[in-house]
């Protein structure tokens, strides 16, 4: 504690954090586990995370007697939160003080449905402490209190988030952490610095402090995104208001990628599911289609299960693994879980059979017709492509303008100052779409220059091949915006 104390401020914001690979390392994931209060029933061989060919028949595995142990253990609170997350049931702990509103859902009567979910997460020590949150201000500060109290090595990449970029660690950002553990400010600093630690050590320090957007920390990966499809989000949530991402392993090859670029696409993901409060305090689930899977290699199940649970603000309630092939369901599935933390597997649901009758069953789990995609028997189309434009358009309008100052809000009554000026020829007279952007800027300084070019006339798509976004003549969205904000200069001068 009084190392910690002694050293500067200044020194801690600005060193330079050193990669743990903890996204490699078998330390802080077991952390993690015991902090959960978890308590491992097997040794796992030391060696087993270094081969590239897993022998699977000899691998720890969960056996179907552990399972029956693990449920027998379970106390009447614990049952009660875990159906509560797997079927998106609505627990009456208004009493306690957890309840939360949600109203994300698509169909009408969802959100009274999702009304009354709870915010309790994961089983564990965490999850008991049932009690009325404090004020923000009181939370945060206590936030800030057991972040100092952490080694310094693992918030190194915080502080130079707090440096770098303040916007991405606001009060808001960091009460969603509070928020994710039920106000434990001593995990949620965890947390927060965990989020900060994998996103350095999986972007790089070149982009981990870029906004998280398509055009920032994931402007390289964008197009291995859409080309490999493993990861796909839903555009609706379930019934109880929490998001979907949809998950094909069969399509994994890392002889094309690497393990990092599959984790930032993940990390991105739940990126965007966290923007909306509801979404992020009603959770995520997973829907797994392992039909086709034949391969996996238990060396990268602590990357991924870094990601998927213990780094940004939002609890998985279910993960969904259907129609496993009979390659998963007697040799991948029982190591999974194994490997993973107790209230990770006890949210993991298996579902055997054709896809019907999971489609079925699915019902019974906040997962209706309507809810699911058509690859699982359901009516929702997935669309990777539609989805990304229409993240990246989104990103666009909340982007500042590049360099450009903003201009002033023109006035009516500058009388005969303004009259006795000459009149300025706006706009390109050979494009009168440009032209109608230019007006639509002057006429509201706040409108992003993306929206100001749409209100123009420009229509614009991504381009897979030259991996960049042009409008219908061929000419890229960079060099609009750039010419546009050249005439918004020109205008004041």
């Amino acid at each position: 504690m009084q190392k910690a104390a002694d050293e500067s401020s200044e020194q801690r914001n600005l060193a330079t954090p050193e990669p743990r690979d903890i996204l490699w390392h078998d330390t802080m994931f077991d952390t993690a586990c015991r902090t959960a209060g978890d308590v491992p029933t097997k040794d796992m061989p030391p060696d087993a995370d270094e081969n590239e060919e897993d022998d699977l028949e000899n691998a720890p595995a969960f056996t179907a007697q552990d399972e029956l142990n693990e449920v027998a253990s379970l106390s009447p609170a614990d049952i009660v939160a875990l159906e509560s997350d797997l079927r998106g049931l609505a627990t009456d702990f208004a009493g306690l003080g957890l309840a939360f509103s949600t109203s994300t859902s698509t169909k009408q009567g969802d959100a009274e449905a999702a009304a009354n979910r709870t915010s309790t997460g994961s089983i564990g020590a965490q999850d008991q402490r049932q009690h009325q949150p404090p004020s923000p201000a009181a939370a945060l500060s206590r936030l800030d209190e057991e972040m100092s109290n952490l080694p310094s090595s693992q918030t190194a990449a915080y502080h130079q988030a707090v440096t770098k970029c303040p916007d991405l660690v606001s009060d808001e950002r960091r009460t969603a952490f509070l928020e994710c553990e039920n106000y434990d400010a001593k995990l949620a600093a965890e947390r927060l610095a965990r989020c900060w630690e994998v996103r350095l050590e999986l972007f790089g320090p070149d982009r981990c402090f870029l906004p998280m957007t398509l055009d920032g920390a994931m402007k390289d990966e964008a197009t291995n995104m859409l080309q490999w499809r493993i990861w796909q989000p839903l555009p609706v949530t379930d019934t109880a208001g929490r998001a979907l991402i949809y998950i094909d392993p069969s399509r994994r090859n890392f002889a094309e990628y690497s393990m990092e670029q599959e984790c930032m696409v993940l990390f991105y993901l739940l990126e965007a599911a966290v923007e909306d409060p509801d979404v992020r305090r009603s959770g995520v689930v997973y829907i797994s289609d392992g039909r086709r899977m034949q391969r996996y290699t238990r060396k990268f199940r602590h990357p991924f299960a870094t990601v998927l649970f213990l780094v940004q603000p939002i609890r998985m309630r279910a993960f969904h693994f259907c129609c496993p092939s009979r390659m998963a369901n007697y040799m991948i599935e029982p190591v999974v879980r194994y490997a993973v933390r107790r209230d990770m597997r006890l949210r993991f649901k298996k579902h055997n059979g054709s896809v019907e009758s999971v489609r079925q069953t699915l019902e019974g789990y906040c997962l209706p017709r309507d809810r699911l995609p058509t690859e699982l028997g359901g009516d929702v189309v997935l669309d990777l492509k539609t989805w990304m434009l229409g993240r990246w358009a989104l990103e666009c309008s909340r982007a500042s303008p590049s360099g450009a100052p903003a201009a002033k809000q023109p006035k009516t009554g500058d009388g005969p100052q303004l009259a006795s000026k000459k009149p300025k020829q706006r706009g390109n007279l050979s494009d009168p779409r440009m032209a109608r952007a230019l007006e639509a800027r002057l006429a509201d300084p706040d409108i992003a220059l993306y929206d100001a070019l749409i209100a123009g006339g420009y229509s614009f798509s991504y381009n897979e091949e030259r991996n960049t976004i042009f409008d219908t003549d061929g000419i890229s969205l960079q060099q609009r915006k750039n010419n546009l904000c050249r005439r918004i200069r020109n205008e004041k001068r």
